[in-house]
């Protein structure tokens, strides 16, 4: 791991010598380059660590590749701003959607987090271009379900778990919001020859963590595919709590670059596995930790509909489930949302 990193880190060096662009620039419509090349290998580059075991997300090269080729392909087709941002987005929203067969939460992403509003025209592009992502990546993927789960009924105990978790799914989304901020801060300040060696002994840190805790490895998928079949303890669900945030707030302030969402999810989920065994319910743990992470990313995100969409789909949730994580989606992101408000207003007195 430590070899990869350090490897990662010389060949980000290199690329990151110079501007690379990014979709927020586009959607801003203030972006003066976006290189095909060096995006690919920066795209790429991102994939390699989180393979390695470097604890972020890597749904964001896809949606970069989606986006800097829109983009070049909007230009070269005489597309002009803002319908060309319009279009980078919801190729990114749509890379999004493909990977983890999620057609509405694809359209959400796209519209609700990416560009934080919504036309008839953003939302008809959006649309076709996440569902048309999903069909043609069903040929070489098929239509199953990220994490394929078989529920049995949703007891009233998942309900009580849905309203309760609102006040601590909304502080610990919210403070992982702040951490992964934070380390997109710090990430800037690692530049030139100090990347290899930041992202290389935090690489080294993450495989001597794995030796007591393995599912910290990655981006959060191991914590939800285990927590799912039941293989994770309350011990093991409390130590990953702790242990997940902290590492991918070193590993994204160390200079690597990856997404957050898979370890929202991964945390929102061990949330609600740790208090499924705590409280007895482990009958209901797969619910639990659902509507658990389907909330954490609703806060993280700041969108309701990403995070509930996006968790039904991932699991293929049955009807019975979705008003319970609609509730606390709702409630967590509402409740946040209430108190910077009054925050807010406090503030201006």
């Amino acid at each position: 791991m430590t070899c990869t990193g350090v490897t990662v880190g010389l060949l980000w060096w290199f690329v990151r010598a110079k501007p690379l662009g990014s979709i927020s620039e586009a959607l801003g419509q203030k972006l003066s380059t976006f290189p095909l090349a060096r995006n690919t290998l920066d795209a790429t580059l991102q994939l390699t660590v989180v393979g390695a075991g470097a604890s972020i997300g890597r749904e964001g090269a896809p949606r970069q590749l989606a986006g800097v080729y829109s983009f070049h392909l909007s230009t070269l087709l005489k597309v002009q701003d803002p319908d060309r941002a319009v279009v980078t987005a919801s190729a990114a929203g749509a890379a999004l959607a493909a990977a983890y067969n999620t057609p509405w939460a694809g359209i959400a992403y796209t519209v609700c987090v990416m560009m934080g509003s919504c036309n008839w025209f953003s939302l008809a592009v959006a649309s076709v271009t996440s569902w048309g992502a999903v069909l043609l990546s069903h040929i070489f993927l098929g239509n199953n379900a990220f994490y394929p789960l078989t529920f049995s009924a949703v007891r009233w105990e998942v309900w009580v778990w849905a309203v309760a978790s609102i006040p601590l799914i909304a502080v610990a989304g919210f403070v992982f919001r702040q951490i992964a901020q934070h380390a997109n801060k710090k990430s800037s300040t690692v530049q030139g020859a100090f990347l290899p060696l930041t992202i290389g002994v935090v690489l080294a840190l993450t495989g001597l963590v794995m030796l007591v805790a393995p599912d910290i490895s990655g981006n959060g998928v191991l914590i939800l595919q285990n927590g799912f079949a039941g293989n994770i303890s309350l011990r093991g669900f409390l130590l990953l709590i702790l242990l997940k945030p902290f590492f991918t707030f070193l590993t994204l302030a160390a200079g690597a670059k990856g997404g957050v969402l898979t370890p929202a999810l991964a945390l929102g989920g061990a949330l609600g596995g740790a208090c499924a065994i705590a409280t007895g319910n482990s009958e209901s743990l797969l619910p639990f930790m659902v509507v658990g992470a389907g909330a954490l990313l609703a806060v993280s995100e700041n969108s309701i509909a990403f995070g509930l969409l996006f968790a039904l789909e991932l699991v293929h949730a049955p009807p019975p489930l979705w008003g319970a994580v609609g509730v606390a989606t709702w409630g967590s992101v509402s409740l946040v949302q209430l108190v910077q408000r009054k925050y807010k207003h406090s503030d201006q007195r």
